[in-house]
């Protein structure tokens, strides 16, 4: 009969409705994971020496937590654990440096689009990063730059080192994320923080530099 077609299409159509429903309302808070590789290389200024540096590959991965101020606007907080690398050239001799570290940064961040066709998002924000373990390879051996004793004070037995563990700066976001969740993405990150650690020209610094390619998943 056709109150019995009707009653049978409305219950095989309920979950896709209940579905539709539950896409098109915003959650206020999503998590997800991402992986990406990284392209990363300290950028100098004005240093003495004869120094030249080029990225080399290295990869991070990590979770993410997206605030949703609204259908358009949401705040990304992430927490990446990454592993760099660069090329040295130093008096004509290449050495290679490589670091791990722990990364928090965090996005202002809008999106464009919709549930169909999937979202377009941009972001911009601030990071910090916290060097875990690094090594310089050279000629003459390896050892961690950021643990490096340069100078001792013979009075009080103080050490200087020759880079700090820590740097902040600024990065921007932009990818594209599938109805499903999955999405991709590119940053680009520069520090506003001087790497060396001791006393020098405030004309002279180091600052990291770091582009990513990551895909990751929201859930």
């Amino acid at each position: 009969s056709l109150k019995r077609l009707f009653v049978t299409i409305l219950i095989a159509t309920a979950p896709l409705l209940v579905c539709a429903q539950q896409t098109d309302t915003a959650k206020v808070v999503n998590f997800g994971v991402r992986a990406s590789a990284n392209f990363s290389t300290p950028v100098m200024h004005n240093i003495p020496r004869d120094i030249t540096a080029s990225p080399l590959a290295g990869a991070e991965g990590g979770m993410f937590l997206d605030f949703n101020i609204g259908q358009r606007f949401f705040i990304r907080f992430n927490t990446f654990y990454g592993f760099q690398r660069s090329t040295l050239t130093m008096d004509g001799a290449r050495c290679q440096l490589v670091s791990s570290s722990v990364e928090i940064p965090v996005y202002a961040s809008w999106r464009f689009g919709n549930t169909r066709i999937g979202w377009g998002f941009v972001g911009v924000g601030p990071y910090t990063e916290f060097v875990t373990w690094g090594r310089l390879n050279t000629a003459d051996g390896a050892f961690n730059p950021y643990h490096h004793v340069i100078d001792v004070d013979a009075t009080t037995g103080q050490e200087t080192l020759a880079m700090t563990d820590s740097h902040s700066g600024f990065g921007l976001m932009a990818g594209y994320e599938m109805p499903c969740g999955l999405f991709v993405d590119a940053t680009a990150q520069m520090a506003l923080t001087d790497l060396l650690a001791f006393d020098h020209n405030s004309d002279m610094w180091v600052r990291p530099m770091k582009l990513t390619l990551g895909l990751g998943w929201k859930f």
